[in-house]
């Protein structure tokens, strides 16, 4: 005759007591739930790990198609299946919770997959952004990062150099403190500021300028001047890119000026723009 379980409802209180930190009389031990949940876990970074387990490979070959580190990718995708083992049920389960602890290591992007790799703060893109992205953006759904944005141009020829002065490859010291458009830009202001002109040669010396203060720039204004400068540039550059529409430097530096003094009028009533209108008119 086949054992009769009943749940007994007294010991119920005493499993919650034996499961309470030691600090507040318990016993310390984990719940079996957590446990479980634990190594599922561990199976799940096993199957992404390999180490020539056969467990791994049955796995690949069986759900995910394939043996090796491509076919792993998988894994974010596939579907749940009646046929299922319980087991593989219970992985596919918790990928949004395995999703916080594995991330693809992306390197040259060459082995990772653009749609299916969970290389991006939003997880697996085919997840994020729904299944017919990939035909719409014409991204192959087996690319791999490197594939995408090597095409990322959509065929369209994009120069590598800085769009507003054709002199140099975009880079962000360049664009943003190198470029002759950026330089008049910096040189506006610094005239604006009463301060002698000053080439700024790296990101880490436009951080060091906007730490300091003086009579009449003090720190809070060069904050304030340095995000109206660096937005209006590539403001600037993407206007040009996207829709090759040009403005000069002075009409730019106008567009920072009205900037600036709204962004003062609006805080005027703070102790530390108080007087910065004075400052910057002047």
């Amino acid at each position: 005759m086949s054992p009769f379980w009943v749940c007994d409802y007294d010991t119920i209180p005493f499993l919650i007591a034996v499961c309470l930190p030691k600090a507040e009389g318990g016993l310390g031990l984990r719940w079996f739930s957590e446990w479980n949940t634990t190594l599922n876990l561990k199976l799940v970074w096993r199957l992404f790990s390999g180490g020539g387990s056969l467990w791994v490979d049955w796995h690949r070959y069986h759900h995910l198609q394939g043996l090796g580190d491509a076919s792993v990718s998988k894994f974010w995708t596939s579907q749940e299946l009646v046929s299922d083992s319980w087991n593989w049920k219970c992985l596919l389960r918790l990928r949004p919770l395995a999703e916080r602890f594995l991330r693809c290591n992306i390197g040259n992007g060459l082995t990772a997959r653009f749609w299916t790799d969970n290389w991006t703060p939003f997880g697996p893109l085919l997840i994020h952004i729904g299944a017919a992205r990939p035909n719409r953006l014409r991204i192959p759904i087996e690319a791999s990062v490197a594939d995408a944005t090597q095409g990322i141009s959509w065929g369209l020829p994009v120069s590598p150099l800085c769009c507003l002065c054709s002199c140099a490859p975009e880079t962000r010291d360049h664009l943003l403190l190198g470029c002759s458009f950026s330089k008049a830009l910096w040189s506006s202001v610094q005239s604006r500021l009463r301060l002698h002109s000053l080439i700024f040669l790296n990101w880490a010396e436009l951080l060091l300028w906007i730490r300091r203060s003086s009579t009449s720039a003090p720190s809070t204004l060069r904050k304030l001047v340095a995000h109206s400068v660096v937005y209006a540039t590539w403001k600037q550059r993407n206007n040009m890119l996207h829709n090759s529409h040009h403005l000069d430097p002075a009409s730019v530096f106008k567009i920072i000026d009205r900037k600036i003094i709204n962004s003062i009028n609006a805080r005027r009533h703070k102790k530390k723009f108080r007087n910065l209108m004075s400052f910057w008119l002047i």
